[in-house]
């Protein structure tokens, strides 16, 4: 799916560690977890949240859609990272030789 024209998305000035999106994650969903636990699986089933981009899902398919958009985000958060990481490690290794001339 993609994104409208409000929606587009950016590159944060500062990544954050993928052990830091990790506790993030983890919290949310025990938020989320301890949000939910009250209710029955016959009334998640029938309760209903509007979405434009999606329709009109059930509490349950609504989790599930934010679960994998979740992982959506999680995994290009991780690629941006890595990326970051490789252009920080490309930096050290050209001043590394520039030192050495």
């Amino acid at each position: 799916m993609r994104a409208s024209l409000l929606l587009v998305p950016h590159r944060p000035s500062r990544l954050p560690s993928r052990h830091k999106l990790q506790d993030q994650l983890e919290l949310e969903t025990c938020r989320m977890k301890n949000m939910l636990a009250r209710l029955t699986e016959g009334v998640a089933g029938h309760f209903r949240i509007f979405d434009p981009g999606v329709g009109s899902p059930n509490l349950i398919q609504r989790v599930q859609l934010l679960a994998f958009h979740e992982r959506h985000h999680f995994k290009a958060m991780g690629h941006l990272i890595a990326e970051q990481g490789s252009v920080f490690k490309r930096k050290l290794s050209a001043a590394t030789v520039l030192k050495r001339l």
